[in-house]
Order: structure tokens, then sequence, then C-alpha cells
């Protein structure tokens, strides 16, 4: 399954050299970098949303960030 969705021009030039500097990545990386932030957001949303709610602690917010980052990578 394909989800999409779009950046204006304008919003995408905004950020594009925040992320290239701060992911270390070059223009080609982008948009496979990109896809797996947005996978993880998607996954850590969907956990919120039908199992456990808002983590209430700071160290479960980043210890699930971790856990959804791996699994959109791999």
């Amino acid at each position: 399954m394909q989800i999409k969705f779009d950046f204006s021009d304008s919003d995408f030039n905004t950020i594009k050299d925040l992320l290239k500097s701060n992911l270390n990545i070059s223009d080609a990386e982008i948009n496979t970098k990109l896809n797996d932030i947005a996978k993880t957001a998607f996954y850590e949303y969907i956990a919120m949303i039908s199992e456990s709610g808002v983590p209430t602690k700071v160290s479960d917010i980043l210890q699930n960030r971790i856990l959804y980052f791996n699994r959109a990578l791999f």
C-alpha cells in the first residue's frame, strides 16, 4: 500500500536545507529519508490512537519513537 502527501514547493524549500543539514543527507537521499520519517510518525500516531494513548513521560516518548523508527526502517 502506498500513502502519499504533497508539500508545496515553497514549503519544501523552507525545510529542505534544514533537513539536509540536520540529517546529514544529500539532495538524492531526501525523499527516502522523508519517507522514513513519515512512516515513523504514522506508526506513532496509530499506536496512540489504537493502543496506549499519549505517553506521559518523556522517556516513554523517546523509547516509543526509537521503536517506531526501527519498525519503519526494517
